[in-house]
């Protein structure tokens, strides 16, 4: 590979969106919903940067399914020398079996011990965590939470999403369901109307108002995310996770953890709620297990597969558990181990925080500061005193960085929180160079 073939800063040669990805953009309408056409047609990716087909190249720091970065030459090499050997095989292939046991390696507490069922998607994932969860206890209440999301296009994900919005609730409404919904600790925005320092954790308190109102004998599971992201990185404090995980212990209730997002190392540690020194009796994951390729996974505690009854041969579905992907998994996995990608997600997002700290010292229109490891929020205000959210302002600092070569999400529920997620492969110098296009694009609407 030449210098040339290498893709190493952001360079913008064109209006962006150009003229052949508005071409694209024109095409995907006239076949798909026009809502979220996306802005970048790429041609190619690796590392940290995709390139559209004008060779504009951007800094990614949207990252959602490629923990390992794009394109990774070791996930690359397993792929190919997979698909050398067979695409396609039974439930005892080397690869579907080497692939479950590395990742139960990395998993912490019983469910190193335990069991998994392939997948292939995290919507899928979550189906099938909350079937197990209710066969394994015989009850069927769940309780969700307000304003979180569970994957897309599949009935149970839709009745559990606290989210009105079609894309969640998938027009299934009105619902016959079996879902309770909690209020989430959305710390700056209390939905109790407390503030952290006095609250005494009213929204685990809230429990207490469920359970007079169902009896937790008849509930099946809490499901949390590990890290809620698209409803605008809402980091929870410790003592609450802990605090669902002891509710679930006194009443035999299964907790159900979705951490297709924020799981393998974005928060530096394999799961998010590692980061509070918790285990789940069922965790889902998927998105960045793969290394860009289609796979996911429900882990638990082994009694709970056991008899919960729920799988054939280890799969959920004709093309859960396939070959090539397992073998992506398992080199993306190792790559994680052996490149120190934990430590460097820890590393960096602790730097990458301070500065997006900073950031909030000089520009009065940042609300809020949050995340963990290289899951980072900017929740953006009119006003700091009312929190009057700014969406209009935040869109408008997300697309001068995508006309600089920064690529960010806008999310949470006002649509004002711009969320940082970049690959655990970034370096400082990558992340400093995305964080300075940032600040630039946040002077930009204030001048």
């Amino acid at each position: 590979m030449t210098e040339k073939d290498i893709l190493s800063t952001p360079k913008i040669l064109t209006e962006v969106p150009g003229p052949k990805t508005s071409g694209f953009i024109k095409r995907k309408i006239s076949s798909f919903t026009k809502i979220h056409p996306g802005r970048v047609a790429i041609h190619r990716a690796q590392g940290v940067f995709v390139e559209d087909v004008e060779g504009n190249v951007f800094l990614d720091f949207s990252s959602s399914v490629n923990a390992v970065g794009h394109n990774h030459p070791r996930v690359v090499a397993a792929i190919r020398e997979q698909i050398s050997l067979c695409l396609e095989g039974s439930g005892l292939s080397v690869p579907f079996i080497k692939c479950a046991e590395k990742l139960k390696e990395m998993l912490p507490g019983e469910l190193r011990g335990g069991k998994i069922g392939y997948a292939t998607t995290g919507s899928e994932a979550i189906d099938l965590g909350t079937r197990m969860a209710r066969a394994y206890t015989r009850r069927k209440l769940i309780v969700s939470f307000h304003g979180l999301h569970f994957g897309e296009g599949t009935s149970d994900c839709s009745r559990l999403a606290g989210d009105y919005r079609p894309r969640y609730k998938g027009g299934l409404i009105p619902l016959v369901s079996e879902v309770v919904f909690a209020p989430w600790p959305y710390c700056y925005r209390c939905p109790l109307g407390h503030s952290l320092d006095d609250c005494n954790l009213m929204c685990l308190a809230y429990f207490d108002e469920i359970f007079e109102s169902f009896s937790p004998e008849d509930i099946s599971a809490i499901i949390i995310e590990g890290l809620p992201a698209n409803s605008g990185v809402l980091v929870p404090p410790p003592m609450y996770v802990q605090g669902l995980r002891g509710i679930c212990k006194e009443h035999g209730i299964v907790f159900l953890v979705d951490e297709v997002f924020s799981g393998f190392g974005k928060t530096g540690k394999l799961l998010a709620v590692e980061n509070w020194n918790v285990v789940p009796d069922i965790v889902c994951l998927g998105k960045s297990m793969g290394g860009g390729l289609p796979i996911s996974a429900a882990a638990a505690r082994a009694e709970i597969i056991d008899q919960s009854d729920l799988l054939a041969h280890g799969t959920q579905g004709t093309f859960s558990g396939n070959v090539v992907s397992c073998a992506a998994a398992i080199e993306t996995m190792k790559v994680i181990q052996e490149e120190g990608l934990f430590e460097n997600a820890s590393r960096l997002g602790e730097h990458m925080k301070r500065r997006l700290e900073e950031l909030a010292e000089k520009y009065e229109f940042v609300g809020d500061t949050r995340g963990v490891g290289l899951m980072l929020g900017l929740e953006l205000v009119k006003d700091r005193e009312k929190k009057t959210p700014a969406p209009d302002q935040t869109r408008l600092i997300q697309e001068r960085a995508y006309k600089k070569g920064l690529l960010i999400s806008m999310v949470g529920r006002y649509g004002n929180v711009l969320r940082m997620t970049p690959h655990l492969v970034t370096t400082r110098e990558q992340a400093d160079l995305g964080l300075d296009i940032l600040e630039e694009s946040m002077s930009s609407i204030t001048s």
